[in-house]
């Protein structure tokens, strides 16, 4: 099974908005996910799981920046990075044979990966 994409953020000027060092960073304590059923948003919490909203925060060492994982659905997101920030991510899983793959994902409407992209992760200008 296959479902996540990595994302990182950077402000205009290049800052790691996920380094808990960069001024006005995004904090995985403020961060919350919502799945859409029949048209509202119901907030995504497991306390059971190892990521119980969906995402986890890592530093990405050889990349030298921090990168959310997020766990995708097959179908939108919405993602509350803070208090003013609210974002969608949509995505495309197939399942055939036994196998769960991401196929395309979507971050505000705008098409970010595809299947044959090479690795699922992306940056997001805020």
């Amino acid at each position: 099974m296959s479902v996540n994409a990595d994302i990182a953020y950077r402000n205009d000027k290049g800052d790691d908005l996920l380094n808990p060092a960069t001024p006005g960073h995004f904090s995985a304590d403020d961060i919350k996910t919502y799945k859409i059923v029949d048209g509202k948003a119901i907030e995504i919490y497991n306390g059971f799981m190892d990521a119980p909203r969906n995402f986890y925060i890592y530093n990405d060492t050889p990349e030298n920046c921090y990168r959310m994982r997020i766990f995708l659905d097959n179908d939108s997101m919405l993602l509350r990075l803070n208090s003013d920030i609210t974002d969608t991510i949509t995505s495309y899983i197939e399942k055939s044979s036994g196998n769960t793959v991401t196929k395309k994902v979507w971050y505000n409407g705008k098409l970010m990966w595809s299947s044959g992209d090479g690795v699922r992760e992306f940056t997001i200008v805020k």
